[in-house]
């Protein structure tokens, strides 16, 4: 069976976004031993033609598409990402291929049935995408029920079914190592100073009251074995020559120790990298985390302040406090590391 895996996000704001994720997929559906193919189209100049182009040479028969944003989520200036999503290359995706399409991707963990509707699609995965992709493969290449599949989103008819848990992967060490090189030409994102990402942990336990990772990755952290992530660092730093590295986790630092343990390992592969991070939790910035943060090789780190009101960050659900917000950049000023604050308004 070959299997055509298609990157919509085209937005570039601050910087073009690797496909990670999916590159992931892509990984484990190699693993199990179909053939498959990443088409990116972030620097596409014409996404209909070069889907045409694909399908007419890959023939597969099926097609996988990860949706990474439904808007920018700006405050101001707001945009509806997936109006160009279906407009330049469901609806050109359709018209070239008749057989399975699935959607992904973060957007779709949000909503799975919606997005369904919007495309006028029939299967969605919500969840943890690489072995619920093969699990849908497996189950097609045999004709077999999709019935019970976890993370399904199906359509029937006028009738769209999302009656099961997100699929989630119990132990995150079990996937291979993500190699975007493998799969897609990054080289233009390099002109962009694009990092390459790489994952320690999925999943929240937090409980903000405005975020959506809870849906997207599960309400309890799973995490992976720390020397693991630092190998992987260590083959994609030699295999692409890239040493722009960010921790793509929706709060780095929580667990404050799998965190530490990370880096430890990262420090111990004498790399020389250019590490960030989006999500930094004030509430969990120690003196050793922030010597370990400037040892490894931070050069910015985003901190998820939210607000300097008690008052508000305690209806925002917030594990801290203003005086928390205050330590933390403290600690990390006085080691020179580059801060973004984050505020909601």
């Amino acid at each position: 069976m070959k299997v055509l895996l298609i990157n919509a996000n085209r937005f570039k704001q601050p910087w073009p976004v690797i496909p990670f994720g999916l590159c992931s997929v892509a990984a484990y559906v190699d693993k199990a031993g179909y053939e498959v193919k990443v088409l990116d189209l972030c620097f596409s100049s014409s996404p209909a033609k070069d889907i045409r182009r694909t399908v007419l040479d890959w023939q597969p028969d099926v097609i996988g598409v990860s949706i990474r944003n439904i808007d920018n989520s700006a405050g101001y200036n707001t945009l509806f990402l997936l109006e160009e999503t279906k407009t330049k290359i469901i609806e050109p995706l359709k018209a070239e291929f008749h057989g399975p399409i699935i959607i992904g991707g973060p957007s779709v963990g949000i909503s799975g049935s919606e997005m369904l509707e919007y495309l006028n699609l029939k299967y969605a995965i919500r969840g943890d995408g690489e072995a619920a992709f093969v699990e849908f493969l497996e189950r097609q290449s045999k004709g077999a029920s999709f019935k019970g599949m976890a993370g399904l989103v199906i359509r029937e008819g006028r009738q769209i079914i999302q009656d099961n848990q997100p699929f989630r992967v119990g132990d995150l060490n079990t996937l291979p190592p993500v190699m975007p090189h493998r799969f897609i030409d990054i080289k233009p994102y390099g002109r962009f100073d694009s990092p390459l990402q790489i994952q320690t942990k999925r999943g929240c336990a937090l409980k903000c009251t405005y975020c959506t990772y809870n849906e997207i990755e599960g309400e309890y952290c799973r995490l992976r074995d720390p020397q693991r992530v630092a190998d992987e660092i260590e083959e994609l730093v030699t295999e692409t020559g890239i040493n722009h590295i960010e921790f793509t986790d929706s709060t780095f630092n929580i667990p404050l120790n799998h965190a530490k343990a990370v880096l430890g390992a990262v420090i111990n592969k004498k790399l020389d990298l250019r590490l960030r991070t989006m999500g930094l939790n004030p509430g969990a910035v120690d003196e050793e985390l922030a010597d370990l943060i400037k040892e490894a090789g931070f050069r910015d780190v985003d901190l998820g302040v939210e607000s300097g009101c008690d008052i508000t960050l305690q209806g925002l659900g917030k594990s801290f406090t203003k005086e928390h917000v205050l330590r933390a950049g403290k600690l990390l000023n006085e080691r020179k590391i580059p801060v973004t604050w984050y505020l909601l308004v």
